[in-house]
């Protein structure tokens, strides 16, 4: 009886995250998230590539005043402050804190929580329209990250030869959707962050 119990209940939260994640989180290749811009799509999506590139590979740490220390060979790719964490996706927020992510580790430093998981660990990643959840190795509940605004960029953006448009600046948005994207690459093992 108690496994009939423990069964509905996990069906029951499974047809809840699966109408909270959507269609779109079944794919693992990342469209940008609409934007004002007269770019066209192929160049904003270039350039949102390129920039992720730069994350992943760790050229742009400098610019994130992480206090989390690296092991040798880590870098750091990003780090987001004022992210929220719930062990329910519509429920009251658990904590507060950062949100890290390395190319060996993935962070979370609250007020009450401190969550540190090796990518490895990492089972399954799925976006949301307010964040992202995981699931990992060893953990029974899914984990939900909300509120990623804390990070965003302003990319300068000048056309390549052949395009015809005026030099603009395009705002990368950190979205569930690009915390995935990111995660999906350093998970990757033939990735190339060097």
């Amino acid at each position: 009886m108690e496994f009939l119990l423990l069964a509905g209940g996990l069906w029951g939260l499974w047809v809840l995250f699966k109408q909270w994640r959507g269609p779109s989180s079944q794919s693992t290749s990342f469209t940008p998230p609409p934007l004002e811009t007269d770019l066209p799509s192929a160049v904003v999506a270039r350039e949102y590539a390129s920039f992720r590139q730069r994350l992943l590979s760790g050229e742009l740490a400098e610019h994130f005043p992480s206090s989390l220390f690296l092991q040798p060979g880590e870098k750091l790719v990003v780090d987001v402050p004022g992210v929220t964490f719930s062990e329910f996706e519509a429920g009251e927020a658990m904590d507060r804190g950062t949100l890290t992510l390395t190319t060996q580790r993935f962070a979370f430093r609250g007020e009450r929580r401190a969550i540190e998981v090796p990518l490895t660990a990492l089972n399954s990643v799925e976006a949301g329209p307010e964040g992202f959840s995981i699931s990992r190795a060893g953990q029974s509940t899914v984990e939900y990250f909300l509120g990623l605004h804390g990070f965003t960029a302003t990319l300068t953006i000048t056309p390549e030869p052949g395009e015809a448009f005026a030099p603009q600046a395009l705002e990368y948005i950190f979205t569930g959707e690009e915390a995935k994207a990111l995660l999906a690459a350093l998970r990757s093992p033939s990735a190339d962050r060097t």
